[in-house]
């Protein structure tokens, strides 16, 4: 595997394969900096066919620059008239391909189950076995479902054993106790890995249904219904599948992923049937009422720049767990309060306050396009 520096034109990169959800892409703040500082990584490229240049890492980023091609045009051309800073990659397999194309190293890495799924299915689709897929996301599948705290001693245990024997340059006991680290990662993401397993060898509109369920619209293309699935519908569906797949025509196959057969068509449809009418029951009784904001989507507004003020930050953080925010609630909830006082009793007051406040941000908008300016 060999790597060289080369600028490649915008236009000739295909994006490929990619297991993120776009809508968990969060661009807007990756695009203010590259547009403020230019692109400072340059994205890993290959060419599977010749004349095809293929993206392994860096998808986030292409599109970022995307959005300023079309957004901004001249500072597009002065950061990359004369190509994308990119690393070529020669002499890699598709499936070494795949393996660094889930590398979960990014800052902003996958979290979302559907990615998780996605992920899968690709190893899944280079005939990587359930063993392999559980080693391989081993880091993903914690984040979406954390390992219990006596699997997680147990395996640290196993882990110290590991570096002991590689302090001790004892080769052997180095295999043996990472062979044990292996058994015991698969073996307690048995169930969950071939939970994903079965929605990989599904037909490809459960796919479709998962994606939905997850960001609430349908994958681009698909216009069947597609009801809301859950875990233990898929290994129904699975099953039927399988029935389906040992029914012979001419000594192979009759049914595949795309061509469904009669046991997973009744399944499915029945699924349909009772979605239907669980949504026609629901705008009965009343409206639906909004769902509540998740974590990740209140950190995504937050690095969007939707709010402004450190209150409205530190709350969010604070609902995501990071105790050490707490600390400054208090004097924060204060000073909004006493803003609060002034905006309710005090109508000359607040309007100087506001007027102090605008001045104060003119300045540091200021600051800061002056640091830009100072960069470049």
């Amino acid at each position: 595997m060999k790597y060289s520096n080369i600028m490649v034109p915008f236009d000739t990169i295909t994006a490929g394969e990619n297991p993120r959800i776009i809508t968990n892409l969060a661009l807007a703040s990756l695009r203010d900096s590259i547009e403020g500082v230019g692109l400072l990584e340059p994205i890993t490229l290959w060419e599977p066919v010749k004349g095809r240049i293929e993206l392994i890492r860096g998808h986030r980023r292409i599109m970022a620059i995307g959005q300023i091609k079309n957004q901004n045009p001249k500072r597009y051309a002065e950061l990359f008239g004369k190509g994308i800073p990119s690393l070529m990659v020669t002499g890699v397999t598709a499936e070494e391909v795949v393996v660094m194309k889930l590398d979960h190293s990014e800052q902003i890495g996958l979290s979302d189950p559907h990615e998780l799924q996605r992920s899968a299915n690709m190893l899944f689709a280079i005939n990587k076995t359930e063993a392999e897929v559980a080693m391989q996301l081993a880091g993903l599948i914690d984040k979406i479902a954390p390992m219990k705290q006596a699997a997680r001693v147990e395996l640290e245990a196993i882990h110290v054993k590991i570096q002991a024997a590689k302090a001790s340059n004892n080769d052997a006991a180095v295999t043996l106790a990472e062979r044990d680290y292996r058994e015991f990662v698969s073996t307690y993401r048995r169930g969950f890995v071939q939970n994903l397993h079965n929605t990989f060898r599904c037909p490809e509109v459960v796919m479709s249904a998962l994606y939905k369920r997850a960001t609430g619209t349908a994958p681009e293309g698909v216009t069947v219904y597609l009801p809301d699935i859950t875990t233990s519908d898929v290994t129904v569906l699975w099953k039927a599948h399988k029935a389906d797949l040992e029914i012979m025509e001419a000594g192979v196959p009759k049914y595949n992923k795309q061509r469904v057969g009669p046991n997973f068509t009744e399944k499915w449809e029945k699924l349909c049937a009772k979605s239907r009418a669980a949504e026609a029951d629901g705008n009965k009784e009343s409206p639906a009422k909004p769902k509540a904001m998740s974590a990740k989507d209140m950190q995504a507004e937050v690095r969007e720049g939707k709010y402004k003020s450190e209150l409205a930050c530190i709350l969010v953080t604070h609902h995501c767990g990071d105790k050490t925010a707490a600390d400054r609630l208090p004097l924060l909830d204060t000073a909004a309060y006493h803003a609060d006082l002034l905006r309710k009793y005090d109508a000359g007051a607040w309007s100087d306050l506001v007027k102090a406040a605008k001045v104060i941000e003119s300045r540091l908008i200021e600051a800061d396009q002056k640091a830009k300016v100072e960069a470049k």
